[in-house]
């Protein structure tokens, strides 16, 4: 009676730990999207909030909003490396050019 129970209990408990474990290789993991949904939105509030700025006199909401993600970025374990960035057809930052504007993305700093 009672140990045939646990026995059961038991095998339920094992047959859920290996399916947990199978299901971890079979079923598709979720890709991270934050990068282009960050974008997209840095993109819109260029557009929509700042559409008349130009590179030397990028708003300072715009640049806090864009150090906030480049400091996520950073902190991921991918580690990437942001080469170029326009927002509203405007170049932002650009580290294949060489001195002069627009600024390398490395060094774009609030004030």
């Amino acid at each position: 009676g009672r140990r045939h129970v646990e026995d059961v209990g038991v095998k339920v408990a094992l047959m859920v730990i290996i399916l947990l474990f199978i299901l971890s290789f079979v079923v598709d993991q979720r890709t991270d999207t934050s990068v282009p949904l960050v974008l997209e939105q840095l993109d819109k509030e260029a557009t929509l909030r700042f559409e008349g700025w130009i590179f030397d006199d990028a708003p300072e909401d715009l640049v806090g909003s864009y150090l906030i993600w480049k400091e996520g970025l950073l902190t991921s374990p991918q580690k990437p490396t942001l080469l170029y960035l326009d927002l509203n057809k405007r170049v932002l930052c650009n580290e294949m050019l060489h001195g002069g504007d627009p600024m390398k993305c490395s060094e774009i700093r609030l004030g």
